[in-house]
């Protein structure tokens, strides 16, 4: 969230919560990864302050996705 106008939040994609600079409450992000200078190897999910879910990133659900539809042994 770089400025603070209307359209830089975090939504919920459970909840629909949304989240700015100016929440009282904030987006709690978990990192599992190692190494800060290498982003794209860590994983992080991200717990919404409203119903408190833990969520993926979309690209990494979608990949859990593909292999739970795939008839491929992994």
């Amino acid at each position: 969230m770089s400025e603070s106008n209307n359209n830089d939040f975090w939504q919920c994609k459970c909840c629909n919560h949304k989240v700015d600079e100016n929440s009282v409450r904030k987006v709690l992000p978990i990192s599992l990864g190692g190494d800060e200078a290498t982003p794209e190897k860590n994983l992080t999910f991200f717990v919404c302050p409203n119903c408190l879910t833990l969520q993926l990133p979309e690209a990494i659900f979608e990949a859990y996705m593909e292999r739970l539809n795939s008839n491929l042994i992994y």
